[in-house]
């Protein structure tokens, strides 16, 4: 297959979509990397997000740094797991001006075809859509002395993933529903394509336009029971094979128990 010449949207639609060719790009870029969401939990108003990254075997790089955007400025984390062995392992909770959560491989970054273990913080809020960043790993110059090198010219690949947001938790049961909706017609636009099937998405909208219509005429049963016909036919069409992907089921479903849990 003929490749095309070296772009940045390239990477980046690569992604998406693995099977393409990886020409070579800007240092820091050329690798694909598969961020699966593999739990999520909400204790209160504290979420925990769980986290596999696979750096895939056609990757041209190592994978150094995998960055997840922390939205708000009352974003609060409470905590990110360094896994075993410790030393090989730096986590971040600042990138740039930005408050993230994120973790570095030291010395044994991923090879292509190697996968993580798994990668957890908790922070106040609930799941919501966010910005991530990986970067692959660039080894420093030789050619002149360590302690004049100039900064590197690595370029981190961005992509969206499942991470919390704050003010979330403090919204009312009826405008919880709505951002749920709006979650899941994120979740099954073209640009995400975490879900791919249309009569799944229309069937879980349904589901939540009803569960809201319930809302506003004061009948809390009549809302409980969509809300739990709409996790039915979320599970259902997740899995191997189904169509809606890690990312959508746990953000969906997390957020979902999190309104069935409220007073209404």
């Amino acid at each position: 297959m003929n490749c095309p010449k070296p772009a940045l949207a390239l990477i980046v639609t690569l992604l998406l979509v693995p099977s393409l060719c990886l020409t070579q790009g800007v240092p820091g870029t050329n690798l694909v990397v598969h961020v699966r969401v593999t739990s999520i939990a909400i204790s209160r108003d504290v979420t925990r997000i769980t986290y596999v990254l696979k750096n895939d075997a056609g990757s041209r790089e190592r994978l150094s740094t995998f960055i997840v955007n922390v939205p708000g400025p009352y974003s609060e984390v409470k905590w990110i797991s360094r896994p075993s062995p410790q030393r090989n392992w730096m986590t971040h909770e600042k990138f740039g001006e930005r408050r993230v959560v994120g973790w570095s491989v030291l010395g044994n970054q991923m090879t292509p075809g190697e996968e993580s273990p798994e990668l957890m913080f908790d922070a106040v809020g609930l799941p919501t859509i966010v910005t991530s960043w990986i970067e692959g790993y660039t080894p420093p110059s030789t050619e002149i002395p360590s302690d004049t090198l100039p900064l590197r010219d690595v370029a981190m690949v961005p992509d969206s993933t499942v991470g919390v947001e704050y003010d979330a938790v403090f919204q009312s049961p009826e405008l919880l529903l709505i951002r749920l909706r709006r979650l899941a017609t994120q979740a099954c636009s073209k640009t995400l394509a975490w879900m791919t099937s249309a009569a799944v998405c229309i069937g879980l909208d349904t589901k939540l336009a009803a569960a809201s219509e319930r809302l506003r005429q004061a009948d809390s049963p009549g809302a409980r029971v969509q809300l739990r016909s709409f996790l039915t036919q979320l599970a259902a069409a997740h899995g191997p094979g189904g169509s809606v992907n890690d990312s959508a089921y746990w953000l969906l479903k997390a957020n979902a128990g999190f309104i069935l849990k409220q007073r209404f």
